[in-house]
């Protein structure tokens, strides 16, 4: 699968925001512009939210005694996303390029399971994505084209458990990569 924006073909600037339930929320801002015939950028910064507490019937984990059961809210399981892009693009008379990057940062509550809803637990995880493609047209003849992608991905997550709500001890885990 191969994603490809819509061409940098003029400067313009959009907004968007909503609102939903259960605390849901964005916002994003985008700017093009076109330099010249031969380049444009383009970047984007978002945010999106969620406070995500809806009710649901909780069993007490015992189907069978319906004296315990009630409504509650979910709890933990909140999170916030930020997100940016920008990309680069140019050409020639046969060449083709972008170069884009990505970045992203997102917290999120880890809600647990329904009869052990969790309070603390967390997980983020911060992504930078490089992507570069070169295209060069009419090679080997009318038709021919021949194209080179380049990417690098950092990634790192941090999964917080201070009240050792997830599993055995307390603490966290982390990973780069």
């Amino acid at each position: 699968v191969q994603l490809v924006g819509r061409p940098i073909d003029a400067t313009r600037t959009s907004a968007r925001g909503g609102l939903g339930s259960f605390g849901a929320r964005q916002l994003s801002l985008t700017h093009d512009h076109r330099f010249s015939r031969r380049w444009g950028v383009s970047a984007h910064v978002g945010y999106a939210g969620a406070a995500g507490d809806f009710p649901f019937y909780d069993t007490a984990n015992t189907p069978s005694v319906p004296e315990d059961d009630s409504l509650v809210r979910r709890t933990n399981n909140s999170y916030d996303r930020v997100v940016g892009h920008l990309r680069i693009e140019g050409r020639g008379d046969r060449w083709r390029w972008t170069l884009r990057q990505f970045v992203s940062d997102r917290r999120r509550g880890i809600a647990g399971p329904a009869t052990a809803q969790s309070e603390r637990a967390s997980l983020r995880t911060t992504q930078a994505r490089t992507i570069s493609h070169v295209k060069h047209l009419g090679l080997g003849g009318p038709g021919g084209a021949a194209r080179g992608v380049l990417g690098l991905t950092f990634q790192r997550s941090l999964l917080e458990d201070p009240r050792g709500e997830l599993g055995v001890g307390t603490g966290g885990q982390g990973n780069l990569g």
